[in-house]
């Protein structure tokens, strides 16, 4: 095991146990010494486990070789280079441990990063490596025991010096050949109550303008032929037996607005959505742009039967953008009767139709007078009719005139030969145009299901 970043190490243990390393004068005759000659030391060393030689000169370049595990007592304070080798049969290569504030503390270098620009990381560590297994973790944490349980890892981000970015908290890359950058579980719980968090992401606080993102997730790119990965993949937890319910995948909810703040919204989608299957929604609905739908309804409980049943009623649906207005009217002693329609009538629709029937005996009726300043007259053969009548309108608003619903339209070149809804053609699902149009997205993501599972057992 190789430990870089430790200046001068056998220095400092000696200081530590109250020794002084012996002086070495003559190189040239240290060279000359027998290897298999012990150096004599004080008896103050008599607590430094070291090798069968102590060979080396104790400087950066000629490091005193130890033997492991090696005990150091007291603050030990360690500057630039060192390489410590050894082994151990079990257990842990470095042990650590203090009565009060951290146990190592460490600071990576300024410059020599792996990347221009990047200093050097304050610890890094590699997991031991497997040839038919699973390869040692590179860090492995765990929070310390308390009424409330210390954190495994916490990270914190260099500050951002001259008004330029802080950095990050806790970076993570996954092993190449699909290696996970980050898996984190939460705690069980055998109380009864809820277990641990798997991950919790706060996003930082700001004096203005907007505070940070709890979480920034970006699918990996590919650079072949192929699709761009998922930017976040979810699933509830399993749930077993009757009366119980697995766990959702996602729960959303808007920040907590005070102050007379206003609330805003749970969640934005700034692109297209795709769902595989139904959506519930226990709210209202709003949509700025058009609705295409197989077919639609209403559905409520039935109102002689609440408990048991259900009544739904289909759409009236048109060609057009049609509005239906309707309503009652009864004639006066000249068989004259005039209906005065909202003030926007006229604004909102044109190209005027028209439904009259008498009611309660025999008469004729007739529209006298079509719409004008948004009213329309009638005229009946006998006096004081009943007319029940119904006018129906084209939409002409802004919205409308620019959003016209193309009622026929060739299916694009990638979808002929597919079906919106290939059941009702006895077409295979295959045939649809969703599954025809992501397949490799679904094959993906069930694999992704199918690939987390090993990570879980790790």
């Amino acid at each position: 095991m190789k430990i870089r970043s430790f200046a001068v190490l056998i220095m400092m243990a000696a200081f530590a146990l109250g020794a002084k390393a012996q002086t070495l004068t003559d190189t040239n005759s240290e060279t000359n010494k027998s290897a298999n000659s012990q150096t004599s030391a004080p008896a103050a060393k008599t607590g430094v486990v070291h090798d069968g030689t102590l060979e080396g000169a104790g400087t950066s370049t000629a490091p005193l070789g130890l033997a492991l595990p090696l005990n150091l007592g007291g603050s030990v304070s360690v500057s630039g280079d060192s390489t410590v080798s050894g082994s151990v049969s079990a257990g842990s290569g470095i042990k650590a441990s203090a009565a009060s504030g951290s146990a190592i503390e460490a600071t990576g270098g300024v410059g020599g990063g792996p990347f221009a620009n990047v200093s050097g990381a304050g610890v890094k560590t590699t997991g031991g490596a497997s040839s038919n297994g699973i390869g040692g973790a590179g860090v492995e944490a765990h929070g310390g025991a308390g009424f409330n349980g210390g954190a495994g890892v916490e990270g914190h981000g260099g500050d951002g010096l001259n008004g330029n970015f802080g950095g990050v908290g806790v970076v993570g890359f996954g092993g190449l050949n699909s290696g996970v950058g980050v898996s984190a579980f939460g705690g069980d719980n055998n109380t009864g109550f809820a277990a641990g968090i798997g991950l919790l992401v706060r996003g930082g606080q700001a004096t203005g303008f907007r505070g940070g993102q709890g979480a920034s997730i970006t699918g990996g790119a590919v650079t072949g032929s192929g699709e761009g990965g998922v930017g976040l993949d979810l699933s509830g937890g399993d749930a077993n037996g009757p009366g119980n319910i697995s766990g959702a995948g996602l729960v959303v909810r808007a920040g907590t607005p005070f102050n007379g703040a206003s609330r805003g919204f749970a969640a934005l989608f700034a692109d297209r959505v795709s769902m595989d299957t139904d959506l519930f929604v226990g709210g209202s609905v709003t949509i700025r742009g058009n609705v295409a739908k197989g077919s639609g309804s209403f559905k409520i409980d039935h109102p002689l039967d609440p408990e048991n049943k259900y009544l739904s009623h289909s759409f009236v649906e048109s060609p057009d953008m049609m509005n239906i207005y309707n309503g009652t009217t009864t004639t006066d002693a000249k068989g004259n009767a005039t209906i005065t329609l909202p003030d926007w009538f006229e604004a909102l629709n044109q190209d005027f139709r028209y439904q009259l029937t008498v009611i309660g005996t025999f008469a004729q009726a007739i529209v006298a007078e079509e719409i004008k300043g948004n009213r329309f007259t009638v005229k009946t053969s006998a006096p004081n009719v009943k007319v029940s009548w119904q006018v129906t309108g084209i939409r002409h608003d802004a919205y409308a005139s620019k959003h016209r619903i193309a009622v026929e339209e060739r299916k694009p070149e990638g979808e002929r030969g597919l079906y919106l809804h290939p059941d009702a053609f006895n077409q295979p699902e295959s045939k649809g145009i969703e599954a025809a149009n992501t397949p490799r997205q679904t094959e993906r993501m069930n694999a992704a299901g199918e690939h987390a599972a090993p990570a879980s057992q790790q």
